[in-house]
C-alpha cells in the first residue's frame, strides 16, 4: 500500500491534534506533508520536530522567520512557508493525497473517515486520488 501524503490545516488546534495522533498511529499509511497554523509557531515547532513534514506554514508572517530559525536550529529541513498563497499551495500540491481539516474528525469519527477514504481509494482504482475533506 502506498503511504498517503497528508496536508493538515489548523495543524495546532484540537482537531490538528487529533489527527496527527491518527497519523502517529498508522505510520505505515500515512505521512505529512505539510503543517499549517494560524500563528501558534511554537506548537507548530514541536510537531515539525516530530513528524518531520516537507513544509509547515503559518498564515500570520511575522512568526514564519521565527519559526525557521528555530528549525534550522533544530537541524530540521522542514521549509516554512507563509500567508494565504503559500496555504493554499500546500493544499493543492501534486504530492498531497488528502488535505485533513474537520468534519468527522470533529465528531472523533476517525475509523470512518479512515473507511471513507479506503472505499473511495478503491473505487477509483489505479486513477491518482485527492481528498480535501471540509474546513
Amino acid at each position: 500500500m502506498k503511504i498517503k501524503k497528508i496536508t493538515i490545516l489548523g495543524a495546532t488546534g484540537t482537531i490538528g491534534v487529533n489527527t496527527l495522533d491518527v497519523i502517529a498511529a498508522h505510520p505505515t499509511r500515512f505521512q505529512v506533508y505539510a503543517l499549517t497554523a494560524h500563528h501558534r509557531w511554537q506548537h507548530l515547532l514541536q510537531q515539525c520536530l516530530m513528524f518531520a513534514p516537507t513544509y509547515a506554514v503559518l498564515v500570520e508572517e511575522q512568526y514564519a522567520e521565527i519559526l525557521q530559525q528555530e528549525l534550522r536550529a533544530a537541524g530540521s529541513s522542514t521549509v516554512v512557508l507563509a500567508g494565504m498563497a503559500a496555504l493554499s499551495a500546500v493544499c493543492i500540491a501534486d504530492e498531497v493525497d488528502m488535505v485533513i481539516s474537520r468534519g468527522k474528525f470533529h465528531a472523533g469519527e476517525y475509523n470512518f473517515v479512515f473507511d471513507e477514504i479506503a472505499a473511495i481509494k478503491e473505487a477509483c482504482g489505479e486513477a491518482r486520488l485527492k481528498v480535501i475533506l471540509e474546513t
